[in-house]
């Protein structure tokens, strides 16, 4: 199973190596290259490089963010239990935590199922 992890995560990484490569490869060789404000042809190829680094750093910020909340949930809970009279939930800020934490679950949730069904968006 680990072996499996490894191989995916190799493809993805070449993939999105392959990716960015043969988009600015494209850019540069078949489109004219980029430009801030002379072109608005050339402008918009920007756009082209721009979107694949904001999925990247997306993606980035996603791990970090779950990283963040399980490290934050661990804490929490090992912190009450050390305590003579253990309560967890009691307060409205670990109740807001809850809900916060179901949204993004559901938001996970909805966003693997839109990304991974075969159904077209309306």
């Amino acid at each position: 199973m680990k072996a499996l992890f490894y191989l995916l995560l190799l493809l993805a990484e070449v993939l999105l190596f392959g990716t960015i490569t043969l988009t600015i490869y494209w850019i540069f060789n078949y489109q004219g290259g980029v430009a801030w404000a002379n072109d608005t042809r050339k402008q918009f190829n920007l756009h082209y490089i721009l979107m694949i680094y904001n999925k990247v750093l997306h993606t980035i910020f996603f791990v970090l963010s779950i990283s963040a909340i399980t490290i934050g949930i661990v804490s929490a809970f090992q912190a009450h239990n050390n305590v003579a009279d253990p309560r967890h939930f009691y307060s409205l800020h670990s109740w807001i935590g809850l809900g916060t934490m179901g949204l993004f679950a559901l938001q996970v949730g909805v966003a693997s199922c839109r990304t991974f069904s075969r159904v077209e968006a309306i």
